[in-house]
């Protein structure tokens, strides 16, 4: 719902006035912070959130700062509360096999060699890295950067068999 102050409903100007209220909110010093859906807050959020509740401030104040949930600020404060730490929590499922730089050596495996399949990276993979992934595991990583799979538009090679056929063909 846009705010009841526009007159005009021009997509211009509603951002015009957007920008001017988040400056005017950094002006005061106040912190704006915007989240995405399922993700989770920083540490060093967590850790200002807590650092105002012990100051004194009331929770609704630190919500309207920090731009988030009362029920947000009312669960950072309650597990601060029971287990004395403010850490992201482990996250369930399985763990994954490869880390953040295996994928980008994986990755640059395939886009300097575009005709590898997935067994042949796994093994260079295994070789270089020492990392045992399945062929299931690299096609998964493969569509994580964007790569994906398909057959090259290569016709095969003659014989020397169809070559004699092809010449007295012509002859």
């Amino acid at each position: 719902m846009k705010p009841y102050f526009l007159v005009e409903k021009s997509r211009a100007t509603y951002q015009l006035i957007a920008n001017i209220c988040l400056k005017i909110y950094f002006i005061r010093g106040l912190s704006l912070v915007k989240l995405p859906r399922g993700k989770h807050l920083s540490v060093e959020i967590k850790e200002r959130v807590v650092n105002l509740y012990k100051s004194g401030q009331k929770q609704a104040n630190i919500a309207k700062t920090f731009n988030l949930n009362k029920s947000i600020v009312c669960r950072i404060i309650r597990q601060y509360r029971v287990s004395g730490n403010i850490d992201v929590k482990k996250k369930c499922g399985r763990p994954r096999k490869t880390n953040r730089y295996q994928d980008k050596h994986l990755l640059k495996i395939a886009k300097n060699e575009p005709f590898l399949g997935s067994n042949k990276i796994k093994d260079r993979i295994s070789d270089e890295l020492g990392v045992e992934a399945t062929s299931r595991t690299v096609r998964n990583r493969l569509l994580e950067g964007n790569l994906f799979g398909r057959r090259p538009a290569k016709k095969p090679l003659l014989s020397k068999k169809n070559r004699r056929a092809q010449l007295h063909f012509a002859v």
